[in-house]
């Protein structure tokens, strides 16, 4: 992988050598980029680097909605270097993580940069490790036809929910991963359970019910997987108590965990299982509009939904 560093957007080339020269006597590696397609081509293969987006001959907070727009570049950190004055505040306003008002002293330069890449390396190895976890859940799920890729679906499907209710892109891609790392629990449940081909017994159910624990407890050792952990332990709460495994209530659950909750109940219902039919999305959808009509879900969280799936390609479809 790649070693952290500070790519700077500046298309000028004059301003690009005096801020590279900067950065470089401040022993910091950077890379210039004039446009984004140089800058894509920088960061690829690691998410650890910094982003330096210059605004000191104008234009700086386009280039940083520019940054943050392109699915190549957008979540990467990003700090605006820009003059005094309010360029800073619409840097911020257009998804700069952090300003820099330039001139700025060295100490302040240093500090600054090297606290965000710290950030930015830790955020890359958090995102590596889950992919590596989010891995072994799949292989797990593959042993059962009709439970692949549903960690992958749910996944996406929050995100989609996400995107909708207006969320960051940081908080959408965190939403990704722990609707992917959910159900990690599952991979301790005995294959007699997880795989059964019947409806499960009372006593079979509660064994069921542990894996959002057991996957808490499995995970929670992992530092790099904290941000994932309240998906694990609270994907089968509902805002009206009858959940599990603590009967969470209203705002007891946050925002995040409730859209992969209800991205997680559409799935299970629109793909197949051995002891039922499929259903298709308006069925799936109805049953969660009479859930909804008794508390068990917030109606903001369903209108997302059913916005998310209006497009998709029929029963059961990933996408």
């Amino acid at each position: 992988m790649p070693s952290p560093r500070i790519l700077l957007l500046e298309p000028d080339v004059q301003r690009a050598a005096a801020l590279a020269r900067t950065f470089e006597n401040l022993r910091m590696p950077v890379v210039v980029a004039a446009t984004i397609a140089e800058l894509a081509e920088a960061a690829r293969g690691s998410e650890s680097h910094v982003v330096a987006v210059s605004g000191l001959g104008g234009g700086g907070a386009a280039r940083v909605q520019a940054v943050r727009e392109d699915v190549r570049t957008a979540a990467l950190a990003v700090v605006a270097v820009v003059p005094p004055g309010p360029a800073a505040g619409a840097a911020l306003k257009a998804g700069a993580d952090d300003v820099l008002s330039w001139p700025a002293p060295e100490a302040l330069v240093r500090a600054r940069f090297r606290t965000l890449l710290a950030a930015a390396r830790s955020r890359d190895e958090s995102r590596k490790t889950a992919t590596a976890f989010a891995g072994i859940l799949g292989a797990v799920e593959a042993r059962e036809p009709h439970r692949i890729e549903h960690s992958a679906r749910v996944g996406r499907l929050g995100a989609d929910l996400a995107r909708g209710a207006g969320l960051s892109d940081a908080e959408i891609e965190r939403i990704r991963i722990g609707g992917i790392l959910h159900d990690f629990g599952t991979v301790a449940i005995p294959d007699g359970i997880l795989f059964k081909r019947e409806p499960l017994t009372e006593s079979e159910f509660a064994v069921m019910k542990s894996h959002p624990v057991i996957g808490f407890t499995l995970l929670r050792e992992v530092p790099a997987l904290e941000p994932y952990l309240p998906f694990v332990l609270r994907h089968h709460e509902r805002i009206d108590g009858s959940g599990y495994p603590d009967g969470l209530r209203g705002a007891e659950l946050t925002l995040p965990v409730q859209l992969v909750s209800i991205a997680d109940a559409f799935d299970a219902m629109t793909s197949s299982r051995p002891y039922r039919s499929v259903r298709d999305d308006l069925s799936a959808i109805q049953v969660l509009e009479e859930e909804t009509t008794r508390g068990r879900w917030d109606p903001a969280l369903l209108s997302l939904l059913v916005a998310a799936t209006t497009d998709r390609d029929g029963p059961g479809s990933p996408d």
